[in-house]
């Protein structure tokens, strides 16, 4: 079970995909483009609260990598950490990349 707390409406609560699934899918709570060669930070508006002695990874995922060449940078999420967890978006492909 993941303790966490929406921030605002944008909010989308963090679940897993399928029940083998190793973590909980985050997403945006905001639209935006990352043009090529650049990185943007991607706020969810969810705050979580992690078992001490524990630490999260905002990690990407390997399906959405090779499709848009996208991927996550930095991404430790300590467990005293209480605020807006983000993903640090790298575009790696020649053209821009639309998230939501």
């Amino acid at each position: 079970m993941l303790k966490f707390m929406k921030l605002s409406e944008n909010a989308v609560a963090p679940c897993r995909a399928s029940d083998g699934a190793a973590g909980f899918g985050l997403t945006s709570a905001e639209e935006g483009t990352v043009k090529s060669g650049e990185r943007r930070l991607f706020k969810t508006d969810i705050a979580v609260e992690l078992p001490s002695g524990t630490y999260g990874q905002v990690a990407g995922r390997s399906g959405h990598a090779l499709k848009n060449c996208v991927t996550v940078l930095a991404g430790v999420i300590d467990a005293d950490y209480r605020g807006n967890l983000g993903a640090l978006l790298f575009n790696l492909d020649e053209k821009p990349f639309h998230g939501v």
